[in-house]
C-alpha cells in the first residue's frame, strides 16, 4: 500500500507502531480530523519513507514526534492541534530539501525560529515561538504566524528578504512587534492578504503599502498614527480595511467611497479622525460592515447611505473564507471582523456573511437621523 487516507471521519482509538509494521511501502498518509491517538516508542523506526503526512487532530504529544526524524522524503507535513508542548527541534525544517507545506498550529510549541526551510505554505499559527521574526524561503507564497510571541521590527522580513515569487498571504496578527511598518513593499507587488493587527506597532502606514493590490489589510489595535497615505486609494482590490484602535487622524478621505468600490468591510473606529462624513462614502454598494464610531466626526448623517444597497438587500449572504489550492492541504481561513455592539465587542469570523452593521456612535454628529436610514432593512 503505498497511500493511506482516513481523514475526516470519528475514529477513535490508541495507534501503535505495529499498525505500520508492514506498511513498507507507504508514500501518503492522511488520516487527519479524527479522534486517534498515537504512542510509538521512544525507539521507534518507521519502515515507510513518506511524501505527505497529515494526522492534524491526532493526539500525538506531548513530545514533539521524533520518529519524524527519519522522514527524509517529506514535501507536506501536517501535525496541526496535535497536543505536542515542546521546543520546536531544531532537526525538523532541516529535515528535507523539499517541504512545499508545514503546518504545526494550535499547539504549544516554543523557542525561536531563524530560518523556514519551506517552499510554499506556513503555518505556525497559535504557538507559543518567541523572537525575532525568521528569514522565509524564497518562494514562500503563505505565511501565518498569527498569535505567537515573535517580537521586534518587521523590517529584515518585509526589506531584505529575497523574493522569487509572489507572497499572497502574511499573518503576523496577535504577536509583540514593535517599530514602524518599513516603506519597501514594492517587491510585494503579490500580496493579497496583510494581517498586522493587535502588534506594537506605530508610525505612519508608509506609502509602498498602498501600492499593493491587497483584498485585506488589517492595522487595528497598534499605536500607528497619521493621515491616511493617498497612495491607499490604489488599493482598488480591497474589501476589508480595518485600521481601527490606533491613533489616525485627519479627515475621513472622500477617495475611500470614489476609489476603493470593492469594500465590504470598512473600520476606523476608536481613532482621531475629524470632519464631516464624505458623501462617497454613500457609492460603496457592497458595503455591508461600516464601523465610524469613537472618533471626531461632525455634521450631519448622510441622506445618501440609503445608497448603501448590500444593507439593504435581504438575503444577501456571503462566505469571507480564504483557502489556497496550490496543494492539496484542505486548509482555510475565515476573515474575523470585531464590532461594537451595545458597547460590547464581539468577534464574528466563521458567521461573518452573515452580519451588516453601522455604527456611527461617539462622535459629534448633529441634526436628525435620516428617515432614508429605514430603508437599510439587513442592519
Amino acid at each position: 500500500m503505498e497511500t493511506l487516507n482516513l481523514g475526516f471521519n470519528l475514529l477513535e482509538g490508541v495507534v501503535s507502531e505495529t499498525h505500520f509494521s508492514n506498511l513498507t511501502r507507504l508514500t501518503t498518509l492522511e488520516a487527519s480530523q479524527n479522534r486517534l491517538r498515537f504512542e510509538p516508542k521512544s525507539s521507534w523506526i518507521p519502515p515507510f519513507q513518506c511524501r505527505i503526512i497529515k494526522l492534524s487532530q491526532w493526539h500525538l504529544g506531548p513530545k514533539f514526534p521524533r520518529w519524524l526524524k527519519f522522514q527524509k522524503n517529506l514535501s507536506v507535513l501536517d501535525i496541526s492541534e496535535a497536543g505536542i508542548s515542546d521546543i520546536l527541534p531544531t532537526w525538523l525544517l532541516n529535515l528535507s530539501t523539499q517541504f512545499e507545506y508545514v503546518n504545526l498550529s494550535c499547539n504549544q510549541l516554543t523557542g525561536g525560529i531563524s530560518y523556514l526551510n519551506v517552499r510554499e505554505i506556513v503555518d505556525l499559527g497559535s504557538n507559543r515561538f518567541t523572537g525575532p521574526l525568521p528569514r522565509v524561503f524564497p518562494t514562500l507564497h503563505h505565511l501565518i504566524l498569527s498569535n505567537n510571541s515573535f517580537s521586534g521590527p518587521l523590517f529584515e522580513l518585509v526589506c531584505n528578504s529575497l523574493r522569487e515569487g509572489p507572497m499572497e498571504c502574511l499573518a503576523i496578527e496577535r504577536n509583540l512587534l514593535s517599530g514602524e511598518i518599513p516603506d519597501c513593499w514594492n517587491h510585494w507587488r503579490g500580496l493579497g492578504y496583510l494581517n498586522l493587527e493587535n502588534n506594537n506597532l506605530t508610525g505612519k502606514i508608509p506609502p509602498s503599502l498602498g501600492r499593493l493590490n491587497l483584498l485585506v489589510l488589517s492595522l487595528r489595535n497598534n499605536g500607528m498614527f497619521g493621515e491616511l497615505p493617498s497612495t491607499l486609494q490604489l488599493s482598488t482590490s480591497l474589501i476589508m480595511l480595518d485600521l481601527s484602535d490606533n491613533h489616525f487622524s485627519g479627515s475621513v478621505p472622500a477617495w475611500i467611497g470614489d476609489k476603493l468600490s470593492k469594500l465590504e468591510m470598512l473600520s476606523l473606529r476608536s481613532n482621531n479622525f475629524n470632519g464631516h462624513i464624505p458623501r462617497k462614502i454613500c457609492q460603496l454598494q457592497s458595503l455591508r460592515i461600516l464601523d465610524l464610531g469613537d472618533n471626531n466626526i461632525s455634521g450631519a448623517i448622510p441622506k445618501c447611505f440609503s445608497n448603501l444597497s448590500a444593507m439593504a438587500n435581504k438575503g444577501n449572504q456571503k462566505s469571507y473564507m480564504f483557502q489556497w489550492s496550490s496543494i492539496s492541504t484542505n486548509n482555510f481561513f475565515y476573515l474575523r471582523a470585531f464590532l461594537v455592539l451595545k458597547g460590547r465587542q464581539y468577534v464574528y469570523s466563521t458567521t461573518l456573511g452573515l452580519v451588516t452593521s453601522m455604527c456611527l456612535s461617539t462622535n459629534r454628529l448633529i441634526g436628525e437621523i435620516p428617515k432614508e436610514l429605514g430603508s437599510l432593512v439587513e442592519l
